[in-house]
This record gives structure tokens, sequence and C-alpha cells, in this order.
């Protein structure tokens, strides 16, 4: 059987009408009547819920572990204990992390010109484009990205053949972004960013090739960027190959004695000394010599 009886007077009072109005607010009216129907009143009914977080059965459990001289108290202080926790202030916010602390030795800025090896870059490739001059910034670069690394450009050939970059109208923005990766793959390189300079170059080399074709200069400089950085990459049989292949373009298009075709061919007097390959080297850059001389009017070339 059940509990029986009234309802409790334990609370009493305006604050004990207001804390049950509370949980019989917040009880399911079937579960009261439930438990109403077992013998207790609503009031116990309401407390048992709220003492048990809205469970029938074990509010149920709770009013039968309550006998009947100390239910009354137990609904008082359960209505007392529910409607405290309805009115208490929500917890406050948690504070906030602790800031990080300060870096003892922040990185030094980039330094301008040719930056240092990063992780993944050969140092021997690095090195052996260094040994070709520093940077000349004030000037384009006359066969890819060579005068980026530096190294004398070859004296200007007495009018040498020009390189004819005018586009069909519908093609003009395809230009001017080639154009404008380039300014992008240098100053991606200014920064030391060799990694991302390849992908900005490996870009330029696709866009290039579907706005002037494969058989153009222009094609040939962005070939040269593309092998420059493969070179610093160690991947000497790609560049070699691009090189090469820049090369031949070069020498159809512009001549031999074209600046633009000597540079290629520095830049593979430059793939062949960091490959460790020193005939080859010294080769090449004897060839670059004879090609320079009579391309200046020095001599009767190679």
């Amino acid at each position: 059987g059940g509990g029986g009886g009234g309802g409790g007077g334990g609370g009493g009072g305006l604050a004990a009408d207001s804390a049950l109005a509370l949980a019989t607010a917040a009880a399911e009216p079937e579960s009261v009547s439930m438990l109403s129907s077992m013998g207790f009143s609503e009031e116990q009914a309401v407390a048992a819920l709220a003492a048990a977080g809205g469970s029938l059965e074990a509010a149920a459990d709770w009013l039968m572990s309550h006998s009947d001289s100390s239910l009354d108290a137990a609904v008082a202080t359960a209505l007392r204990d529910f409607a405290a926790a309805r009115s208490a202030p929500p917890p406050p916010p948690p504070p906030p992390p602790p800031p990080p602390p300060p870096r003892a030795n922040p990185p030094p800025p980039p330094v301008r010109g040719l930056p240092s090896p990063a992780p993944g870059v050969n140092a021997a490739a690095v090195e052996s484009l260094r040994r070709f001059g520093g940077p000349a910034p004030a000037r384009k670069p006359a066969g890819g990205l060579f005068g980026l690394f530096g190294g004398a450009a070859a004296p200007a050939a007495k009018g040498p053949v020009q390189v004819d970059t005018s586009l069909p109208r519908h093609l003009e923005a395809q230009g001017a972004e080639v154009h404008q990766l380039g300014a992008r793959v240098r100053e991606l390189f200014a920064g030391g960013q060799f990694g991302d300079a390849l992908g900005v170059a490996e870009r330029r080399l696709d866009l290039c090739r579907r706005t002037y074709g494969s058989e153009h200069a222009m094609y040939a400089t962005c070939l040269n960027d593309v092998a420059t950085f493969e070179q610093v990459f160690a991947r000497y049989d790609r560049a070699e190959a691009l090189f090469e292949e820049a090369s031949k373009i070069q020498k159809k298009l512009l001549g031999q004695g074209h600046p633009h075709t000597i540079a290629t061919l520095q830049n593979l007097a430059a793939l062949y000394t960091a490959k460790g390959d020193a005939p080859k080297a010294e080769a090449m850059q004897l060839l670059v010599q004879a090609l320079q001389l009579s391309s200046s009017g020095g001599g009767d070339g190679p």
C-alpha cells in the first residue's frame, strides 16, 4: 500500500506554495496521476518526481522508501531543494586560457637576396646557382629564372631576335595572367618559399602553353622557371629535360647566340655543377663563353 494521507505540511507558507508550483509545472501530469492512483497525494507525487529527476519508477521507489511519519518532512525537503536548484544563478563561465608565453627568440626577418637552403632543398644545388652570382632584381630575367639566381646575363647581341608576346584580343587577359604569375614566382623565390614558387611556376607553365602554345619563346621561359626549382629540389633528371626542351625552342626561334638561349645553357652548366658532373659543366661553360664572345662581335663563333 501507499503512504496514504494528506499533503505534507513541512514547508508551509508562501515559500512552500511557490516550491510546489515550480515542481508541479515541471512534472509530467501522467506520472503524477500514476503515483496518485497508488494512494499518494498530488503534492507527494510531485515531490517524489522532483527528487527522482522526473523518473516515474525512481519516484515510486522514493515514496516507498519513506514511512508515513517521515514522508511529510521528505516532501518538504524535496520541494525546497528543487526550488533552490531552479532559482540558483547559472555557474560562471570558465576563465579564458592563459595567453601563450612570449617567444624568447623570434625568427629573424627574411634576408633579401638568394635565400639559404630550406628543409627539403638540396644545398649543393642552391650553392651551385649561388656561384653564378648574386640576384639581379633590377634586371628582368633573360632566360627563365636565371636572372633571379644571378649570373652575368649574356651580352646583348647586335640586333637580337625580339620575342613577340602579342596576342589576339581574346587571349590578352591570359597573357597578362602569365606575366602576373611570373612576378609571383619571383616574389616567392625571394622569400625562400621554393615549394610554393614551384607550384606557381607549374601553373604558369600550363597557362602559357594554353595561351602561347608549346612552340613559343615565352613557353621556353616558363620551362626554365620550372626546371630551375626542380634543380633546387635535386630532381635533376626532370630539370635537365626541361632545360633541354627550352634550349631547343630558343635555338629554333631565337638563334644560338640570343641572350635567352645562352642563359638557358648557363642554367644547364649550373645543373651539371650541382650534379657533380664537372666535365659536362666545364664543357657547357666553354660553350657559353664562346657564344657570348661571338654574339658580342668578338669572335667568329664556336
